[in-house]
């Protein structure tokens, strides 16, 4: 959701340093300079030579400068929380000339803060939040995460209603440090759970009643949603992985839905 409520960088990828070429011109340019962004394997734009994901296409039609990018594939919440935190606080962000767009993952995911000599050099997915401080992951409850430890006591000690509210406070706790700060924000999910072929699960029904509404209105105020607008396309499209929108989807729904649903509050 955008608000204004208060005025007021293992194998290291996080920080878009190399920013790739730009594909388009200004559409519509929004008037910010930064654009700030997180998210798991629906955000990141693998290739530093080309642009085929939402983030760089919003550079690109909404006239910003420059993309700082915390996302990092197989990622959950809390990590891309505390990578828009970290990056905030180690950056020199003006919020007047900033725009944070959130694209929240799996509910199932679990994120550590870990020593990089546990990572797993075998597997490609890593961030450095800074000099020998990682992100460990467990890969959700079917995943293998990215540690050469046995973590799988971690998700054996958590239930669906405890997710749910840690999920929850995670969201909430961004959204009071973005407003603190004075930044203008957007989140949004990566799909709605239980659509796409994964163990995501809603965490609406297993949050306390009071907590239900606040949830709805803080993360699915942006619809569709990413993995919805692709989704009928990523079923016919027999050359695709089966999960992942492809870069034509990326453009449409940065086009058609991310774009006009910032615009209103420029």
């Amino acid at each position: 959701m955008l608000y204004t409520r208060h005025p007021t960088s293992g194998r290291i990828r996080n920080i878009s340093m190399t920013q790739p070429p730009r594909t388009f011109g200004v559409e519509r340019n929004l008037g910010y300079r930064n654009l700030i962004v997180s998210g798991c394997s629906f955000t990141k734009n693998f290739n530093p030579e080309h642009v085929h994901a939402w983030p760089y296409y919003l550079r690109d039609l909404g006239g910003f400068e420059k993309v700082w990018d915390g996302s990092c594939p197989g990622a959950g919440n809390n990590h891309i929380a505390r990578s828009i935190v970290t990056g905030i606080e180690l950056g020199d962000f003006d919020p007047a000339a900033t725009l944070v767009v959130v694209m929240w993952s799996g509910y199932d995911r679990d994120d550590l803060l870990v020593d990089p000599k546990v990572l797993n050099s075998s597997q490609p997915d890593h961030y450095s939040y800074v000099n020998n401080v990682s992100l460990g992951m467990t890969g959700g409850l079917l995943g293998d995460g990215n540690l050469i430890v046995n973590i799988e006591n971690l998700k054996k000690i958590k239930n669906l209603p405890s997710r749910a509210l840690e999920n929850y406070i995670i969201m909430q706790s961004l959204a009071g440090y973005l407003d603190a700060r004075g930044f203008r924000y957007v989140f949004t999910e990566f799909s709605t759970p239980g659509r796409m072929k994964d163990t995501n699960f809603d965490p609406v029904p297993h949050l306390p009643t009071k907590l239900q509404q606040p949830f709805v209105e803080l993360v699915r105020a942006l619809t569709p949603n990413l993995g919805d607008w692709a989704l009928s396309e990523i079923e016919k499209n027999k050359e695709s992985d089966g999960y992942h929108p492809d870069a034509d989807q990326h453009l449409s729904w940065c086009r058609q839905v991310l774009l006009p649903y910032i615009l209103p509050s420029t």
